[in-house]
């Protein structure tokens, strides 16, 4: 007959034929393998469960096994622990020799892998967002897949002890249940190597051995600590991952992509000693990998890529390499070096036989804003041949271009010098023409501070008007609270441009009184604006950011019997502003005063009609600033100083006492709104607000009913010529 749903359990000692768990199947039995044993083979069971480490089952002949049927009762480690070791080769159902699961949140595997055919081995890796590092025998890494997860998001910090491979992450084999876009990659892991750690292999920062496999995004960080080698990224495409070494000793070679496609990685060495070669990317496809030095030793050649670019930092001591080659550009980092061509040479060839010839490369010279500007005949020495009787060569009439930070270009003329050295001598000093990029910000506030003054001209003082006069026909009552905003969009045209949007926000209280030539209406406010802008130079240069402000102030309109007026305001607060750009930021707050001043007529033309004509000044001051900028520069910035004339005209149909249409036309001209700014003496481009502009505006007031404490206000202007744009309003007043 058939024997089913027997269990076996093993306690230890050595059984030395079959252990069988039936006659014929495997059908519901069960072995039990509680401590270490041996046994000759096993046959005819469903399931084999280990109770922990310890309980190896070892064979003496062998045995059958499907890695679906083991089962575990204790939590798996980096560590591998062997379930079954046998002396012959096991026979493995289905053929399958690894099995991998993954946890409920995806980030950690555990994994049954049959090794040399005789033994089964079980172990758990982290392989994304792992913050600590794990050791096991010659390997250390923060995330790890044998299944071929991607390991991503990993992060360790060595700070002592010695180690030989080490990854930020390593991913390996095939198995993983994960969906294909996690799969087969290694990207935006970090290794830290600092203090005395020492590590006498290769430092990883993204490893794939997966076919097709990537590693990008990753990044090695070698600190005062020595290594053998350093691989940003192994993968069949290795792009993207950057390798820092600060003061570091490097025994053997670094290189920033090694794979089939490695582009756009980057390379930067300070104060560091290289014994190897340094490359960008080695791979057959390699593009825009940029190496870069500071003091540092490299004892052959530099080379691999196309559009390859080597930076090289003025530091304590002199850059030195082998040989170069494979590169296209030649970046000379400056700042802090002497300008009298004193100080050593930035870099020096010690293994280039021959000429060097360096006419095919491009070079360039960058500081930051915050180092003092150069002049012409400003020399640096930049490279040197020290190999026996080397040199070094450039061509007839070569020039770099340089920058400090954003505002400042240089013309540089590169030449040999009587000693055999490459110099640069500075030939041309000027401002950057991108600089007004940002002045530009500077305009924009100002300008944005203008819009706050119509509004408050426009649909605020109307508000203001129509709730004193309410708020005097009530009982006790003489004063009249209003409120409204307005907002839009609007191009400035500054010689380039500011695309301005945003919204203004006036709440106040208004009081009408009888004088001898009319109605006096009076009152102070709270002003709030909020917006947004983005400006483009000539040549496309993008700047973006926000501008506030929010002050008080008072206003007043005298209305005559002979149906002409006056009005006028006075305000003062603070405007904030920031910009950003593509290579620097900045912040300011300044104070601004403002005022207007209008004069009109209104004009019957039969019942319910009327045609006003008017003429307003406007004048806003917003004071300088001082702004220190993300790329070094400290910027003084000038007082902007805003003069409008605005002549115009609106006529306004009354349908009933409640609502009234109205539409207008208007010139206006800025007579100022000049932005400007210096740079360590040096004034920048300017951009202005002056010139003139069309305004066509239509509007609708209107009351729900005869004895409602609220009406509204809305409005819509047109804007063409040096304002361009639309701009809108919503006035809400109430009494109280």
């Amino acid at each position: 007959g058939t024997t089913n749903n027997n269990t076996v359990t093993l306690a230890g000692g050595t059984v030395t034929g079959t252990v069988s768990g039936g006659n014929r199947t495997a059908l519901g039995n069960t072995l039990n393998v509680n401590t270490a044993a041996t046994v000759g083979r096993v046959e005819n069971f469903e399931k084999v469960a280990f109770k922990d480490a310890a309980s190896k089952l070892t064979l003496t002949d062998t045995g059958t096994f499907n890695l679906d049927t083991l089962a575990t009762n204790f939590d798996a480690t980096a560590n591998p622990v062997t379930l079954v070791e046998s002396a012959n080769a096991l026979t493995l159902a289905g053929g399958k020799a690894f099995k991998s699961e993954l946890n409920a949140d995806g980030t950690q595997e555990t994994d049954l892998d049959v090794r040399g055919g005789k033994k089964i081995v079980r172990y758990a890796y982290t392989f994304a967002g792992a913050k600590a590092a794990t050791t096991v025998g010659a390997d250390t890494w923060g995330g790890r897949s044998a299944a071929g997860n991607t390991t991503t998001g990993n992060e360790i910090t060595l700070a002592d002890g010695s180690y030989t491979n080490v990854y930020g992450g390593r991913t390996t084999g095939a198995g993983s249940q994960a969906a294909a876009d996690k799969r087969g990659d290694s990207i935006s892991n970090k290794v830290t190597v600092n203090g005395t750690a020492a590590v006498s292999g290769i430092v990883y920062g993204g490893y794939s051995d997966v076919t097709g496999g990537r590693a990008m995004g990753n990044e090695v960080t070698i600190e005062k600590a020595t290594v053998d080698s350093v691989v940003g990224g192994y993968g069949t495409t290795a792009s993207g991952n950057v390798i820092n070494l600060t003061d570091a000793t490097v025994s053997g070679s670094v290189t920033g992509g090694r794979g089939t496609i490695t582009n756009d990685n980057i390379i930067r060495l300070r104060n560091t000693k290289v014994t190897g070669t340094v490359t960008g990317g080695s791979g057959t496809i390699t593009n825009e990998n940029r190496t870069g030095f500071r003091s540092v030793t490299v004892s052959r050649t530099a080379a691999s890529g196309t559009g390859n670019t080597l930076a090289v930092y003025y530091g304590t001591g002199t850059t030195s390499i082998g040989d170069l080659g494979g590169i296209q550009n030649i970046h000379f980092d400056l700042e802090d070096a002497p300008t009298d061509g004193t100080a050593h040479t930035l870099l020096s060839l010690t293994n280039a036989a021959g000429e060097k010839n360096l006419s095919d490369i491009n070079l360039a010279v960058h500081r930051s804003g915050a180092t003092k500007k150069l002049r012409k005949g400003d020399t640096f020495t930049l490279v040197e041949n020290t190999t026996a009787g080397g040199s070094v060569s450039i061509g007839d009439n070569v020039t770099a271009e340089g920058t400090d930070g954003v505002t400042r270009n240089y013309t540089f003329g590169i030449a040999r010098n009587v000693d055999g050295k490459l110099v640069a001598t500075v030939t041309k000093a000027g401002m950057n023409e991108q600089a007004k990029s940002l002045v530009e910000t500077r305009a924009g506030a100002s300008a944005f501070l203008n819009d706050g003054a119509d509004f408050l001209a426009g649909a605020g003082m109307s508000a203001a008007q129509k709730e004193a006069a309410a708020a005097a026909m009530t009982s006790g009552g003489v004063y009249g609270l209003w409120a409204g905003m307005g907002g839009g969009s609007l191009r400035h045209e500054t010689g380039s441009y500011v695309d301005m949007k945003g919204w203004n926000l006036g709440v106040g209280w208004a009081r009408e009184n009888a004088v001898k030539a009319g109605t006096l209406t009076f009152g102070p406010f709270i002003e709030y604006g909020r917006g947004s802008y983005d400006s483009y130079l000539d040549d496309d240069t993008h700047g973006s950011g926000k501008t506030s402000y929010v002050g008080v102030g008072m206003m007043a309109k005298l209305e005559t019997k002979a149906n002409s007026w006056i009005d006028g305001a006075l305000r003062v607060g603070r405007t904030k502003s920031d910009y950003t750009g593509l290579d620097t930021g900045y912040d300011t707050t300044s104070t601004y005063y403002a005022m207007y001043v209008g004069v009109g007529k209104d004009f019957r033309v039969r019942e319910g009609d009327t045609v006003s004509a008017y003429v307003r000044y406007s004048y806003a001051h917003t004071a300088g600033a001082s702004a220190h900028l993300s790329s070094g520069e400290t910027y003084d910035f000038d007082a902007v100083n805003s003069h409008r004339l605005r002549i115009g005209t609106r006529y306004t149909h009354g349908e009933t006492a409640l609502s009234q249409f109205y539409a207008g036309l208007a010139w206006e001209y800025e007579f100022g709104g000049d932005a400007r700014a210096t740079c360590d003496g040096d004034s920048t481009p300017s951009p202005s607000l002056r010139g003139g502009s069309g305004l066509l505006e239509l509007g609708y007031r209107f009351a729900p009913k005869a004895d409602s404490r609220v009406s509204y206000d809305l409005n819509l202007s047109g804007w063409q010529g040096k304002r361009q744009g639309v701009t809108g309003g919503v006035s809400v007043k109430w009494a109280f």
